[in-house]
């Protein structure tokens, strides 16, 4: 049943149904409702449903204003179409959201003209994603862009979830601004990176910044920002610490530094600095500037303070080469080997000025006279300066004779204030005496040297038939040879025709030549060298002797 209603004031007529209404056209392929206002479906007072059924499309050319909600009901493909103007990047089309005063609050569509883009805009409130499963999915063909670059906006993440990025995000930051910002929650960390589990294949967190002293690679400070923990420059200088403020730089395992530069180096600007090695935290070993370590150190001189025993070890098994204890006695069980460069002291001793408390070098070593409790030598090592053996005999130089023992020094030669102290030297020698009719003849020929002066002596007679008038000796060793030749020393018991004589004795390098005193008048007696017989028993007789300057 159906009723018709109209106003004859020229207002709205309105059709009213009581059962179904079906408006169908059996000729043409449209049916259309025409009317020169709008043409409106239902009333605020019933809220009626209205469904267009059917498989076909359709087509609204201008606004349609769904008062309570719009539902597209279908069994495949698209529900709601939005067909813009234009075609491809001109098209514009999309679909906006307002308010019961007609102020828009969003949209959804293709909104910008020129692009393919579908924008998805809050006016003025925020856009937000709530999956009712476990994740919203964002997904691009090669990247996602967040923001855009006319703008700069800030990108919260809020929620207490965690996110997971399986892709690689790249943060621009815009000129005179930071990439990112994390800002983490009290007790927990702010940033925590993990790399890959495989061997050989996982990888933390790479830094790449910097070029000059001027830049900076990295820097840590505390959460104020007001005190710097620990930054880089551009070439790798690396700071910890502030100037004034002292943290503790503690190394649980080893640290090892390969350069062959300057080193390791602990710099302070304001105040001494030093190195500590601690155990259980107590420092035990410390390494530094004097003048803070010990009470008599001098600012800029250095230190090595243990507060217990100083070890120092050798890598040969690791065994102990020295300790110092607290008394300051050093034990050593390799010896100390000190070479200096040219020009200075390899190893220098000084005691306190204190008086009567001023002492210097003791050694105890030495039990025989196979070793020595000092031994002094040249640099070369190959020429003995001064020795004091196991058994207390001191040798200086290169002397002969062997150890007097205990309190005995012997020595090539001793001076007292630049003259020699005289020292006996002994000894024996073979001499040839010649002018013989049997040849040359020896015999031998004793000598003691005190000083820089030699006797030669003998105690038996070396003699033999004459056959020249001249005799001569030779043999004599550099002991006993003169520094200048001597002529003319007197001598005794010269034998000349079997009868003893006064002769004299002229010695040169390794040679005597001898000579007899004649008388020549009644005062005047004469040398000749060429005074002997030349037949019968000439030579040296027993008891000999002549002493002659050899220096």
């Amino acid at each position: 049943m159906s009723r018709l209603f109209h106003s004859p004031q020229g207002g709205n007529s309105r059709l009213q149904f009581v059962g179904s209404l079906q408006i169908f056209s059996s000729v043409g392929n449209s049916v259309a409702l025409l009317s020169p206002g709008a043409v409106s479906f239902g009333n605020t007072t019933d809220n009626p449903g209205f469904s267009f059924l059917g498989t076909g499309i359709a087509t609204f050319s201008g606004a349609v204003v769904a008062a309570s909600g719009l539902k597209s009901v279908a069994l495949a493909g698209e529900g709601i179409t939005v067909t813009g103007s234009g075609v491809g990047a001109a098209n514009q089309s999309y679909i906006a959201f307002r308010d019961s005063a007609n102020t828009r609050i969003g949209y959804v569509g293709d909104s910008v003209v020129g692009t393919l883009d579908i924008n998805l805009v809050s006016d003025s409130g925020s856009v937000g994603l709530s999956p009712g499963g476990t994740q919203a999915i964002v997904a691009g063909a090669s990247s996602i862009n967040f923001g855009d670059s006319g703008r700069n906006q800030i990108f919260n993440f809020l929620g207490t979830g965690a996110g997971t990025v399986n892709g690689k995000w790249t943060f621009n930051a815009p000129a005179g601004s930071r990439a990112a910002d994390f800002v983490g929650s009290p007790n927990q960390y702010t940033l925590f990176v993990r790399g890959s589990t495989t061997s050989v294949s996982s990888f933390g967190l790479l830094m790449q910044a910097g070029t000059t002293t001027g830049d900076v690679c990295f820097a840590f400070a505390n959460a104020l920002g007001t005190i710097n923990i620990l930054n880089s420059d551009g070439v790798g200088n690396i700071v910890a610490g502030n100037v004034n403020v002292y943290p503790t730089f503690t190394i649980n395992g080893a640290f090892r530094q390969n350069y062959n530069g300057s080193g390791l180096g602990i710099f302070n600007s304001t105040v001494p600095g030093w190195i500590s090695v601690q155990t259980n935290n107590t420092a035990v070993c410390y390494l530094g500037d004097s003048s803070t370590l010990i009470n008599s150190g001098t600012v800029g001189s250095t230190t090595l303070r243990a507060d217990t025993s100083l070890t120092l070890a050798v890598n040969l098994g690791n065994v102990q080469a020295a300790v110092i204890n607290t008394a300051g006695i050093i034990t050593t069980n390799f010896g100390i080997f000190a070479t200096a460069s040219s020009g200075n002291t390899a190893i220098r001793i000084a005691s306190q000025n204190v008086a009567s408390n001023s002492f210097g070098l003791t050694i105890t070593s030495g039990t025989n006279t196979s070793d020595w409790a000092l031994n002094i030598s040249n640099a070369a090592n190959n020429t003995a300066f001064f020795r004091a053996f196991g058994d207390g005999s001191v040798v200086v130089g290169n002397p002969t004779g062997g150890l007097g023992g205990l309190g005995t020094i012997n020595a090539q030669n001793l001076f007292i204030q630049g003259n020699t102290v005289a020292s006996t030297i002994t000894g024996s020698f073979t001499g040839t005496v010649s002018g013989f009719f049997s040849g040359n003849i020896t015999g031998t020929i004793n000598y003691v040297v005190v000083g820089k002066m030699a006797t030669l002596y003998t105690t038996a007679a070396i003699q033999s038939t004459s056959s020249t008038t001249t005799m001569s000796m030779s043999g004599l060793p550099a002991v006993v040879q003169p520094a200048v030749s001597v002529t003319n020393i007197p001598c005794a018991n010269l034998v000349d025709a079997s009868f003893s004589c006064l002769g004299t004795a002229s010695i040169g390098a390794g040679t005597i030549t001898f000579g007899l005193v004649l008388v020549n008048g009644a005062r005047n007696l004469t040398n000749q060298q060429t005074g002997f017989q030349s037949s019968g028993t000439k030579g040296i007789g027993a008891n000999w002797s002549v002493t002659y300057p050899i220096g």
